[in-house]
């Protein structure tokens, strides 16, 4: 497994992470929890699933089917709500054997789960329980279309998508909850402390664009089976399928999945680790029987879905897009031409000589490390169409987070940008 997925296992791990949610001076109604994806470790922001959030509505589930109901803002939980996120810097170890959890989207009966004895640490000590704050409440709607459109009719009354098997102790009305935020997703803030804020900040994330990755390809779930519970074995669990089917950004996956990775991060090996969709349903039931795919919410509609809602709230909040991750397809990077390029030549316009069109930015020509020599007649220059949704941003809203998100490019960008692979390995000294 490893040799197959290299560098994007290591992604996959870096970005898992485990939320918890309680009712303050409650710790006996709690935790609820879901996995989670890190999209910035300095700033802390973690996506995870919303299911977890139902209990601490102020206007209860309802809401998050009203008409129209795209995000709700942060301040649409009750003021008891107290929210922790942990990760681990390195892989906290695979998780064993699963035992079966109790019903629910990670709600406080998966602690009757019966705790066998400790496990031995493996790795990186995890990071403690750091506090976290509800910013944003997101659905995706291109999702909600095509469920309502595949599981909305008379005939789908037999499947279900909650946690829980037909026979276990679920009610009604928490299994209407659960499907009522089956689509729906929380962006959070985590507030760090001095040696978190130190803290290396792992590699940039991309996110795969819709229709990128086909049908079949290999994926790769990280999520955390029965939440909270036993961080030290489950976090992190990985888990190998693939993109079993696809409608639009309904995505179906036979990857291995439990109760508790709701909102894991599911990845692909090309580009190296980049993010194609987060989980929404692990179990699946159809006529009493289980069914063996997972239910998935592709990542690029819904990353959309969260700039927008971003921008529509206050300009403190907005200034988060940048940290979203951007999306990263085969579409060209970098232009290379044989115009004559000098020296103060950097960041001139490139022009095509037929149309007069805008090509790209001029960045730099080639050099020769070894004999210092300087080729004007091989050159590089950025491509205009790489530029334009930023600049395009700025000129509707003159925000620069469509500028700063260029600064966390995927590694493959950033590869084609420097113009050189990164050392394997440090140089060692002659002496």
């Amino acid at each position: 497994m490893r040799r197959q997925w290299g560098s994007a296992m290591r992604a996959a791990e870096q970005a898992g992470c485990m939320v918890s949610a309680s009712r303050a001076g409650q710790p006996e109604a709690g935790p609820w929890s879901c996995s989670g994806v890190i999209l910035s470790r300095s700033p802390g922001l973690v996506l995870c699933h919303g299911g977890i959030f139902v209990p601490f509505l102020r206007a209860g589930s309802e809401v998050l089917t009203a008409a129209g109901a795209v995000f709700l803002p942060g301040d649409s939980c009750r003021d008891d709500l107290r929210l922790h996120v942990q990760w681990a810097p390195t892989a906290a170890g695979p998780g064993g054997g699963a035992e079966r959890g109790r019903p629910g989207l990670c709600t406080p009966q998966c602690a009757s789960l019966e705790p066998g004895p400790p496990a031995p640490s493996r790795g990186r000590p995890l990071q403690p329980r750091l506090p976290a704050e509800l910013l944003l409440l997101l659905s995706c709607p291109a999702f909600w279309a095509h469920f309502a459109r595949l599981f909305g009719d008379e005939a789908a009354e037999q499947w279900r998508f909650s946690s829980a098997a037909r026979d276990d102790e679920v009610s009604e009305d928490e299994e209407a909850d659960q499907l009522r935020a089956l689509g729906w997703f929380a962006l959070l803030g985590v507030r760090l402390g001095q040696e978190e804020v130190e803290e290396e900040r792992g590699p940039a994330m991309a996110v795969s664009p819709l229709g990128a990755v086909p049908k079949g390809a290999p994926l790769l779930v990280c999520g955390s089976p029965f939440g909270a519970f036993c961080p030290d074995i489950f976090l992190n669990t990985l888990s190998c399928g693939v993109l079993s089917n696809v409608a639009g950004p309904l995505l179906l996956t036979d990857a291995r999945c439990l109760p508790g990775t709701e909102g894991g991060g599911v990845f692909t090996a090309r580009p190296a680790g980049a993010l194609v969709a987060l989980v929404v349903a692990p179990l699946c039931w159809k006529a009493g029987e289980w069914v063996g795919f997972t239910l998935l919410c592709a990542a690029a509609p819904l990353f959309r879905a969260a700039r927008d809602a971003l921008h529509r709230l206050p300009h403190s909040t907005a200034a988060l897009a940048a940290l979203l991750p951007p999306e990263v397809n085969g579409t060209p990077v970098m232009l290379q031409t044989t115009c004559a390029v000098h020296s103060g030549s950097s960041g001139g316009p490139l022009f095509s000589n037929h149309s007069g069109n805008l090509l790209g930015i001029i960045t730099s020509n080639t050099r020769d490390n070894n004999t210092g020599a300087t080729y004007p007649h091989l050159n590089f220059s950025i491509p205009i169409t790489v530029l334009q949704p930023a600049l395009q941003q700025y000129s509707q809203t003159q925000d620069l987070g469509g500028l700063r998100e260029l600064d966390r490019a995927a590694e493959p960008v950033r590869v084609v940008w420097r113009l050189q692979r990164p050392l394997a390995e440090a140089p060692r000294s002659k002496l």
